[in-house]
């Protein structure tokens, strides 16, 4: 047997720093009810924490390492119930489509996103999304998984070109947030190209509030400069995504009470 800090170290921790450098990258456990996947992803408290929690221990490592970059980070949390998918963060949309779209690739329609600003932060969200999902019990776990679950962080990130101006932390999130122009709406995906201006905050390792303004779509994530609606450069975006997934157990529905 070893520790799931082991288990990290030697297979996720990779995969995360990946993902923080612009690679998209999924973690996910599999097998049958009782093997100890939730245990393994999740975790048990402080005392032993599971992929999930040093996953983002690690986000939040390599932001302070990197001084050069400001983040924007945002999360979606989802379950597959039945074939269904349905939103943990936001309960009343169920019965989500997953849609294909020539820019922005596959994705979900509805499901809504919310930004993030420190570890607290995203295990509060986390915990907000476990409270809704399909739980049931088995002959081996009175609380058994009954749905796959996809914890989703998107990972935007942009050079700084002149030190941001340093800034009082806040005592609790939300923080007051600042300007941050995207074609990704903030709080629901859609299918829509243009651009549109949400209000967030970036995070640096020396200001939790610098100010992150960027045009993006598709053709403007990259290596180069892009050009702005003004003819203007802009700075190009990095943009990348970590899922986290936990598979529900494989053994026969017959042998489950769902509630």
């Amino acid at each position: 047997d070893v520790s799931t800090a082991t288990v990290y170290e030697t297979v996720a921790d990779k995969l995360v720093w990946s993902a923080m450098e612009g690679c998209n990258s999924t973690i996910y456990a599999y097998g049958q009810t009782n093997s100890g996947k939730t245990y393994t992803m999740k975790g048990v408290g402080k005392k032993s924490l599971g992929i999930i929690p040093l996953a983002i221990q690690d986000v939040w490592s390599f932001i302070r390492q990197t001084p050069n970059r400001e983040f924007l980070l945002r999360v979606s949390y989802l379950e597959i119930y039945n074939e269904i998918i349905n939103d943990l963060l936001a309960p009343e949309n169920i019965n989500l489509k997953i849609h294909e779209d020539p820019q922005k690739g596959v994705y979900i329609g509805g499901l809504k996103e919310e930004i993030v600003v420190s570890p607290e932060h995203i295990l509060s969200v986390i915990a907000t999304g476990e409270a809704h999902r399909h739980v049931g019990s088995t002959d081996y776990n009175d609380q058994s998984s009954r749905s796959h679950t996809i914890f989703r962080l998107v990972i935007e990130s942009k050079e700084v070109l002149s030190e941001p101006t340093p800034a009082t932390p806040p005592s609790q999130y939300p923080q007051t947030p600042t300007k941050f122009t995207s074609s990704t709406n903030s709080t629901s995906s859609t299918n829509s190209s243009s651009t549109n201006s949400v209000s967030s905050p970036a995070i640096t390792p020396n200001s939790k509030n610098s100010s992150l303004t960027q045009s993006m779509n598709s053709s403007s994530v990259g290596s180069s400069p892009a050009k702005n609606e003004n003819g203007t450069n802009t700075v190009p975006v990095r943009l990348s995504t970590l899922n986290l997934i936990d598979l529900a157990g494989s053994e026969r529905a017959s042998e489950v009470s769902t509630h």
